[in-house]
């Protein structure tokens, strides 16, 4: 499990959850907010060239290779998408 630095104290990791995983956004080393999902819609969810996924408090928007990570409506950090991919566990 790694962490992708988002901004100062601010990380995003993506964790395994049963059959699914648990992307999760911390701020200050407390979980901030966090989204299971299945492996299969996020590397879908890659595939696209512009695309959004989930709706609430943690929302990711994808234009050309580059990932939003919003919360709460205010985009707290801009990742490429190969760093995003290399956070996703391989399935069981």
């Amino acid at each position: 499990m790694g962490k992708l630095l988002l901004a100062k104290k601010t990380y995003l990791s993506i964790e395994p959850f049963q059959k699914k995983v648990r992307l999760v956004v911390y701020q200050n080393k407390e979980e901030w907010v966090c989204r299971k999902e299945r492996i299969k819609n996020l590397k879908e969810f890659l595939q696209l060239k512009k695309a959004r996924i989930f709706k609430g408090r943690l929302q990711l928007y994808t234009i050309r290779n580059k990932i939003d990570i919003e919360v709460k409506r205010e985009v707290v950090g801009i990742i490429s998408a190969t760093a995003f991919q290399q956070l996703i566990p391989m399935p069981l």
